[in-house]
Protein backbone atom coordinates (compact mmCIF):
# COMPACT_ATOMS: atom_id res chain seq x y z
CA UNK A 1 0.00 0.00 0.00
CA UNK A 2 1.99 3.56 -1.29
CA UNK A 3 3.46 4.98 1.39
CA UNK A 4 2.52 2.36 4.23
CA UNK A 5 6.17 2.07 4.79
CA UNK A 6 7.35 5.22 5.40
CA UNK A 7 4.96 6.41 7.81
CA UNK A 8 4.68 2.91 9.19
CA UNK A 9 8.28 3.94 10.66
CA UNK A 10 6.70 7.75 11.87
CA UNK A 11 4.26 6.46 13.22
CA UNK A 12 5.94 4.04 15.27
CA UNK A 13 8.74 6.73 16.51
CA UNK A 14 6.06 8.80 17.64
CA UNK A 15 4.58 5.70 18.99
CA UNK A 16 1.48 7.17 17.25
CA UNK A 17 -0.83 3.91 16.11
CA UNK A 18 -1.05 2.52 13.51
CA UNK A 19 -5.12 1.69 11.79
CA UNK A 20 -6.52 0.24 8.75
CA UNK A 21 -10.21 0.08 8.49
CA UNK A 22 -11.33 -2.21 5.61
CA UNK A 23 -14.71 -3.49 4.58
CA UNK A 24 -15.59 -6.55 2.97
CA UNK A 25 -18.57 -8.35 1.44
CA UNK A 26 -20.84 -11.07 2.55
CA UNK A 27 -18.26 -13.74 0.85
CA UNK A 28 -15.24 -11.79 2.48
CA UNK A 29 -13.79 -9.83 -0.28
CA UNK A 30 -13.11 -6.12 0.73
CA UNK A 31 -15.18 -3.62 -1.08
CA UNK A 32 -13.29 -0.57 0.43
CA UNK A 33 -10.43 0.69 2.55
CA UNK A 34 -9.39 2.94 4.73
CA UNK A 35 -5.78 3.47 5.53
CA UNK A 36 -5.02 5.77 8.08
CA UNK A 37 -1.35 4.88 7.78
CA UNK A 38 -0.90 6.37 4.23
CA UNK A 39 -1.12 10.08 3.85
CA UNK A 40 -2.06 8.95 -0.42
CA UNK A 41 -3.70 5.56 -0.69
CA UNK A 42 -2.79 3.25 -3.20
CA UNK A 43 -5.83 1.11 -2.85
CA UNK A 44 -4.25 -2.26 -3.69
CA UNK A 45 -6.63 -4.48 -1.18
CA UNK A 46 -9.65 -3.45 -2.44
CA UNK A 47 -11.31 -6.38 -4.68
CA UNK A 48 -9.26 -9.13 -2.99
CA UNK A 49 -10.02 -11.32 -0.31
CA UNK A 50 -9.81 -10.31 3.51
CA UNK A 51 -7.99 -13.87 3.81
CA UNK A 52 -5.26 -13.50 1.37
CA UNK A 53 -4.37 -10.28 3.02
CA UNK A 54 -2.83 -11.78 6.14
CA UNK A 55 0.63 -14.27 6.17
CA UNK A 56 0.29 -17.62 5.03
CA UNK A 57 0.08 -19.22 8.02
CA UNK A 58 -2.90 -16.87 9.54
CA UNK A 59 -5.06 -17.63 6.70
CA UNK A 60 -6.84 -20.41 8.40
CA UNK A 61 -7.12 -18.21 11.40
CA UNK A 62 -8.58 -15.43 8.98
CA UNK A 63 -11.13 -17.74 7.44
CA UNK A 64 -12.58 -18.80 11.33
CA UNK A 65 -12.28 -14.94 12.29
CA UNK A 66 -14.82 -14.42 9.71
CA UNK A 67 -17.09 -16.96 10.56
CA UNK A 68 -16.93 -16.33 14.03
CA UNK A 69 -17.82 -12.28 13.57
CA UNK A 70 -20.98 -13.59 11.21
CA UNK A 71 -21.87 -15.96 14.08
CA UNK A 72 -20.97 -13.46 17.23
CA UNK A 73 -21.55 -10.11 15.17
CA UNK A 74 -18.49 -8.59 16.92
CA UNK A 75 -14.98 -10.28 17.55
CA UNK A 76 -12.15 -8.31 19.20
CA UNK A 77 -8.32 -9.15 20.30
CA UNK A 78 -7.43 -11.37 17.11
CA UNK A 79 -3.80 -11.49 16.30
CA UNK A 80 -2.67 -11.76 12.70
CA UNK A 81 0.37 -11.05 10.85
CA UNK A 82 -0.80 -8.25 7.50
CA UNK A 83 1.17 -8.19 5.00
CA UNK A 84 1.64 -5.15 4.02
CA UNK A 85 3.87 -4.06 0.08
CA UNK A 86 5.58 -7.48 1.18
CA UNK A 87 6.42 -6.51 5.39
CA UNK A 88 4.13 -8.60 7.65
CA UNK A 89 3.62 -6.73 10.53
CA UNK A 90 1.40 -8.37 13.65
CA UNK A 91 -2.16 -6.35 14.14
CA UNK A 92 -5.25 -7.16 16.44
CA UNK A 93 -7.81 -7.20 14.55
CA UNK A 94 -11.70 -6.55 15.42
CA UNK A 95 -14.64 -7.55 12.78
CA UNK A 96 -17.98 -6.03 13.29
CA UNK A 97 -20.70 -7.13 10.96
CA UNK A 98 -23.31 -4.98 9.58
CA UNK A 99 -26.18 -6.57 7.77
CA UNK A 100 -24.64 -8.07 4.28
CA UNK A 101 -20.81 -6.67 5.20
CA UNK A 102 -18.05 -6.75 8.14
CA UNK A 103 -15.88 -4.02 8.90
CA UNK A 104 -12.44 -5.00 10.19
CA UNK A 105 -10.34 -2.98 12.14
CA UNK A 106 -6.63 -3.67 12.32
CA UNK A 107 -4.38 -1.62 14.94
CA UNK A 108 -1.39 -3.01 15.24
CA UNK A 109 0.10 -4.76 18.45
CA UNK A 110 1.44 -1.50 20.09
CA UNK A 111 -0.98 0.38 20.67
CA UNK A 112 -4.33 -1.69 20.34
CA UNK A 113 -7.53 -0.33 19.67
CA UNK A 114 -8.01 2.90 18.16
CA UNK A 115 -10.37 5.93 18.78
CA UNK A 116 -12.40 4.62 15.98
CA UNK A 117 -13.55 1.47 17.47
CA UNK A 118 -14.10 3.74 21.09
CA UNK A 119 -16.15 6.16 18.88
CA UNK A 120 -18.27 2.90 17.57
CA UNK A 121 -18.59 1.30 20.66
CA UNK A 122 -20.01 5.02 21.78
CA UNK A 123 -22.25 5.49 19.32
CA UNK A 124 -23.63 1.95 19.20
CA UNK A 125 -24.33 2.48 22.98
CA UNK A 126 -26.06 5.66 22.66
CA UNK A 127 -28.60 3.99 19.94
CA UNK A 128 -29.49 1.27 22.20
CA UNK A 129 -30.37 3.99 24.96
CA UNK A 130 -31.95 5.80 22.51
CA UNK A 131 -34.34 2.47 21.88
CA UNK A 132 -34.57 1.85 25.36
CA UNK A 133 -36.18 5.41 25.79
CA UNK A 134 -38.63 5.36 22.73
CA UNK A 135 -39.89 1.59 24.03
CA UNK A 136 -39.99 2.81 27.61
CA UNK A 137 -42.19 6.19 26.18
CA UNK A 138 -44.04 3.60 24.23
CA UNK A 139 -44.67 2.00 26.87
CA UNK A 140 -46.15 4.63 29.20
CA UNK A 141 -48.23 6.25 26.32
CA UNK A 142 -50.04 2.60 26.36
CA UNK A 143 -50.35 2.58 29.81
CA UNK A 144 -52.02 6.48 29.88
CA UNK A 145 -54.25 5.08 27.33
CA UNK A 146 -55.22 1.81 28.54
CA UNK A 147 -56.12 4.04 31.82
CA UNK A 148 -58.17 6.23 29.97
CA UNK A 149 -60.05 2.37 28.41
CA UNK A 150 -60.81 1.68 31.46
CA UNK A 151 -62.57 5.28 32.93
CA UNK A 152 -64.75 4.59 30.00
CA UNK A 153 -65.60 1.54 30.70
CA UNK A 154 -66.41 2.17 34.21
CA UNK A 155 -68.44 5.75 32.74
CA UNK A 156 -70.14 3.90 30.08
CA UNK A 157 -70.46 0.39 29.84
CA UNK A 158 -70.49 -0.28 33.70
CA UNK A 159 -73.15 2.45 34.53
CA UNK A 160 -75.47 1.31 31.51
CA UNK A 161 -75.01 -2.43 32.33
CA UNK A 162 -76.06 -1.32 36.46
CA UNK A 163 -79.20 0.39 34.80
CA UNK A 164 -80.14 -2.96 32.86
CA UNK A 165 -79.80 -5.13 35.80
CA UNK A 166 -81.64 -2.76 37.87
CA UNK A 167 -84.79 -3.32 35.42
CA UNK A 168 -84.50 -6.81 35.02
CA UNK A 169 -84.86 -7.55 38.31
CA UNK A 170 -87.66 -5.15 39.09
CA UNK A 171 -89.50 -6.86 35.91
CA UNK A 172 -90.76 -9.93 37.30
CA UNK A 173 -92.32 -7.93 40.47
CA UNK A 174 -93.67 -5.07 38.09
CA UNK A 175 -95.20 -7.90 35.97
CA UNK A 176 -97.76 -8.99 38.67
CA UNK A 177 -98.94 -5.14 39.28
CA UNK A 178 -98.29 -3.51 35.59
CA UNK A 179 -97.63 -5.51 32.56
CA UNK A 180 -97.95 -2.76 30.23
CA UNK A 181 -95.01 -1.02 32.56
CA UNK A 182 -93.51 -3.81 32.24
CA UNK A 183 -93.36 -4.46 29.12
CA UNK A 184 -92.23 -0.69 28.49
CA UNK A 185 -89.32 -1.02 30.93
CA UNK A 186 -88.41 -4.54 28.88
CA UNK A 187 -87.83 -2.69 26.24
CA UNK A 188 -86.19 0.28 27.80
CA UNK A 189 -83.88 -3.09 28.70
CA UNK A 190 -83.55 -4.37 25.30
CA UNK A 191 -82.19 -0.44 24.37
CA UNK A 192 -79.54 -0.88 27.38
CA UNK A 193 -78.12 -3.68 26.29
CA UNK A 194 -77.88 -2.91 23.04
CA UNK A 195 -76.14 0.42 23.93
CA UNK A 196 -73.62 -1.55 26.19
CA UNK A 197 -72.77 -4.18 23.63
CA UNK A 198 -72.72 -1.18 21.05
CA UNK A 199 -70.28 0.80 23.35
CA UNK A 200 -68.10 -2.60 24.69
CA UNK A 201 -67.30 -2.85 20.64
CA UNK A 202 -66.33 0.38 20.25
CA UNK A 203 -63.60 0.70 23.06
CA UNK A 204 -62.11 -1.98 21.55
CA UNK A 205 -61.74 -0.73 18.08
CA UNK A 206 -60.17 2.49 19.84
CA UNK A 207 -58.00 -0.15 21.66
CA UNK A 208 -56.30 -2.38 18.49
CA UNK A 209 -58.79 -1.75 15.26
CA UNK A 210 -59.23 -4.95 14.04
CA UNK A 211 -56.47 -5.82 11.48
CA UNK A 212 -54.82 -2.65 12.29
CA UNK A 213 -51.44 -3.42 10.30
CA UNK A 214 -53.59 -4.19 7.23
CA UNK A 215 -55.77 -1.44 7.00
CA UNK A 216 -55.21 1.63 5.63
CA UNK A 217 -55.24 5.04 7.66
CA UNK A 218 -58.10 6.25 5.28
CA UNK A 219 -60.50 3.45 6.28
CA UNK A 220 -58.81 3.40 10.09
CA UNK A 221 -59.71 7.18 9.97
CA UNK A 222 -63.39 6.45 9.12
CA UNK A 223 -63.69 3.52 11.36
CA UNK A 224 -63.26 5.90 14.31
CA UNK A 225 -65.45 8.80 13.16
CA UNK A 226 -68.12 6.17 12.94
CA UNK A 227 -67.41 4.88 16.50
CA UNK A 228 -67.49 8.62 18.02
CA UNK A 229 -70.78 9.11 15.75
CA UNK A 230 -72.28 6.14 18.14
CA UNK A 231 -71.42 8.02 21.51
CA UNK A 232 -72.39 11.51 20.66
CA UNK A 233 -74.41 13.94 19.01
CA UNK A 234 -71.36 15.97 17.53
CA UNK A 235 -71.39 16.56 13.32
CA UNK A 236 -68.21 15.04 12.68
CA UNK A 237 -66.71 15.51 8.90
CA UNK A 238 -64.04 13.69 7.38
CA UNK A 239 -61.95 14.93 4.38
CA UNK A 240 -59.45 13.05 2.93
CA UNK A 241 -56.75 13.97 -0.04
CA UNK A 242 -54.20 11.94 -1.68
CA UNK A 243 -53.30 8.66 -2.28
CA UNK A 244 -49.70 8.25 -1.10
CA UNK A 245 -49.26 5.70 1.92
CA UNK A 246 -47.53 7.00 4.99
CA UNK A 247 -45.08 4.49 6.81
CA UNK A 248 -46.63 2.24 9.55
CA UNK A 249 -45.42 4.12 12.72
CA UNK A 250 -46.68 7.75 11.08
CA UNK A 251 -49.82 5.60 10.42
CA UNK A 252 -50.37 5.01 14.03
CA UNK A 253 -49.60 8.02 15.08
CA UNK A 254 -52.48 10.00 12.94
CA UNK A 255 -54.77 7.59 14.32
CA UNK A 256 -53.80 7.99 17.80
CA UNK A 257 -53.86 11.91 17.77
CA UNK A 258 -57.13 11.73 15.68
CA UNK A 259 -58.87 9.76 18.23
CA UNK A 260 -57.43 11.63 21.60
CA UNK A 261 -58.63 14.85 19.96
CA UNK A 262 -62.36 13.38 18.90
CA UNK A 263 -62.02 12.07 22.62
CA UNK A 264 -61.37 15.61 23.88
CA UNK A 265 -63.57 17.15 21.95
CA UNK A 266 -66.43 14.22 22.92
CA UNK A 267 -65.84 15.05 26.89
CA UNK A 268 -64.72 18.31 27.07
CA UNK A 269 -64.73 21.23 24.62
CA UNK A 270 -69.04 21.24 24.31
CA UNK A 271 -68.84 21.18 20.57
CA UNK A 272 -71.13 20.77 18.16
CA UNK A 273 -68.97 20.32 14.89
CA UNK A 274 -65.70 18.83 14.69
CA UNK A 275 -63.65 19.05 11.34
CA UNK A 276 -60.88 15.99 10.58
CA UNK A 277 -58.39 16.56 7.53
CA UNK A 278 -55.81 14.69 6.42
CA UNK A 279 -53.64 15.23 3.18
CA UNK A 280 -51.19 12.83 2.31
CA UNK A 281 -48.69 14.15 -0.47
CA UNK A 282 -45.67 12.19 -1.51
CA UNK A 283 -43.34 14.79 0.80
CA UNK A 284 -45.86 14.95 3.62
CA UNK A 285 -48.81 14.13 5.53
CA UNK A 286 -51.08 16.65 6.96
CA UNK A 287 -53.51 16.52 10.11
CA UNK A 288 -55.56 18.92 10.84
CA UNK A 289 -58.78 18.68 13.61
CA UNK A 290 -60.75 21.58 14.36
CA UNK A 291 -64.07 21.85 16.28
CA UNK A 292 -66.31 24.67 17.59
CA UNK A 293 -65.91 23.90 21.35
CA UNK A 294 -65.12 26.17 24.03
CA UNK A 295 -61.46 26.17 23.47
CA UNK A 296 -59.10 26.64 26.33
CA UNK A 297 -55.94 29.13 27.15
CA UNK A 298 -53.35 26.81 26.19
CA UNK A 299 -50.72 28.71 28.67
CA UNK A 300 -52.83 27.63 31.70
CA UNK A 301 -53.32 23.95 30.56
CA UNK A 302 -50.76 21.34 31.79
CA UNK A 303 -49.72 19.18 28.76
CA UNK A 304 -50.50 16.25 30.88
CA UNK A 305 -54.11 17.22 30.96
CA UNK A 306 -56.78 16.50 27.97
CA UNK A 307 -54.30 13.87 26.40
CA UNK A 308 -51.65 16.98 25.30
CA UNK A 309 -49.27 14.37 26.81
CA UNK A 310 -50.25 11.67 24.63
CA UNK A 311 -50.31 13.41 21.57
CA UNK A 312 -47.11 15.39 21.84
CA UNK A 313 -45.44 11.79 22.35
CA UNK A 314 -47.00 10.53 19.48
CA UNK A 315 -45.83 13.31 17.31
CA UNK A 316 -42.34 13.71 18.59
CA UNK A 317 -42.44 9.46 17.97
CA UNK A 318 -42.06 10.13 14.40
CA UNK A 319 -39.84 13.14 15.03
CA UNK A 320 -43.06 15.38 14.11
CA UNK A 321 -43.95 18.54 15.78
CA UNK A 322 -47.91 19.00 17.11
CA UNK A 323 -49.28 22.36 17.34
CA UNK A 324 -52.26 23.42 19.26
CA UNK A 325 -54.31 26.59 18.72
CA UNK A 326 -57.01 27.15 21.19
CA UNK A 327 -58.62 30.23 22.60
CA UNK A 328 -61.60 30.44 25.07
CA UNK A 329 -64.87 30.54 22.79
CA UNK A 330 -63.22 29.85 19.82
CA UNK A 331 -62.70 26.31 19.68
CA UNK A 332 -59.59 24.08 19.23
CA UNK A 333 -57.30 23.45 16.11
CA UNK A 334 -54.78 20.25 16.40
CA UNK A 335 -52.27 20.28 13.44
CA UNK A 336 -49.57 17.66 12.98
CA UNK A 337 -47.63 17.94 9.94
CA UNK A 338 -44.86 14.93 9.00
CA UNK A 339 -42.26 15.48 6.19
CA UNK A 340 -41.07 12.31 4.69
CA UNK A 341 -37.51 10.91 4.26
CA UNK A 342 -35.54 12.47 1.73
CA UNK A 343 -38.49 14.52 0.40
CA UNK A 344 -40.65 11.90 -0.43
CA UNK A 345 -42.91 8.62 0.26
CA UNK A 346 -41.03 6.64 2.96
CA UNK A 347 -40.22 3.13 1.26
Amino acid sequence: MTGYLKNNKKRKAKKEAVNIVLMCNGKGVVSGVIDEAADQGGNTFAGREFTQLVREDDREKASDFLKRVRREKVVQDVEMFLDLEGQKDMFLFTGISLDESILIIASDRYHGFNDLFEEMSRISNEQTNIARELARQKEKIASIERKRIERDLHDSVSQTIFSARIIAELIPELWQKDQEEAKRQMEKLKVLTRESLMEMRRLLMELRPQSFSEENIDDLLKQLVNSVRLRSDIDIELNIKGTSAPPEEVKEAIYRISQESLNNAVKHSGADKVMVSLEKKPDKSVLIITDNGSGFDIKNISKKKLGLYIMNQRAGAIHSRLNIDSKIGKGTKISLEYKHKNGKQDE
